[in-house]
């Protein structure tokens, strides 16, 4: 089945609107969840906030450690899935990750203290190095819990592929900012993504791609 899980973060319950600086915690819209946003271990902080979002009126921001962790209704064996995500400084560990819940098996999109895009299972391909500041990122995502392999779209082709330590299905998403020092980050519009010839990842157009594979 393909990606089902969305969000856009613009109301907490489906109804609902946010208030700035309010906490993501406990709450959560779109579809194909089992449940609210719950702490994953390093503490709540991610906020809601009107002031940058990538599509819509609100996105959610943080400028401390921060980990949330979402269940999917139905665990996806294979799909593409897009994330937004948005960078004020270059410290610390920003991630998205994708987590096959009992094998521990997981596919981790990161915007590295180093500066670069990457995606990491047992193995780690670079998407964009030097990416910009402030700067709204929409990278997609594919990935086969049967062959426990994922890629991310680059330019018009996608990237190599990295493999996971386990096959199995994806039924969870995690949000994290670990090791912070300075500056904020955020998270925006969680959802199908699509083929590269079709939809890209949107970067800035100044930057050079690093193709791999």
């Amino acid at each position: 089945m393909p990606w089902v899980a969305t969000t856009s973060f613009e109301t907490t319950d489906g109804t609902a609107s946010p208030v700035d600086g309010n906490d993501l915690l406990g709450t959560g819209d779109g579809s194909g969840w089992s449940a609210t946003w719950a702490d994953g271990g390093l503490g709540a902080g991610w906020d809601y906030d009107s002031g940058i979002a990538e599509a819509g009126s609100w996105s959610v921001i943080t400028s401390t450690n921060a980990e949330l962790l979402r269940n999917i209704t139905t665990a996806v064996v294979s799909g593409i899935v897009k994330v937004s995500m948005r960078s004020s400084a270059k410290n610390g560990t920003f991630a998205f990750l994708l987590f096959v819940p009992g094998v521990g098996s997981k596919y981790i999109i990161s915007l590295t203290a180093g500066g670069d895009i990457t995606l990491t299972g047992t193995t780690v391909v670079t998407l964009l190095t030097n990416y910009t500041l402030d700067t709204w990122n929409v990278i997609h995502m594919s990935f086969d819990g049967s062959t426990a392999k994922a890629r991310l779209a680059a330019d018009s082709a996608w990237s190599a592929t990295v493999n996971s330590n386990a096959a199995g299905d994806v039924g969870r998403v995690r949000l994290e900012m670990s090791g912070i020092t300075a500056g904020t980050r955020s998270f925006d519009n969680i959802a199908e993504g699509s083929e590269p010839s079709a939809a890209a990842v949107t970067l800035p157009s100044n930057l050079p791609l690093l193709k791999v594979g």
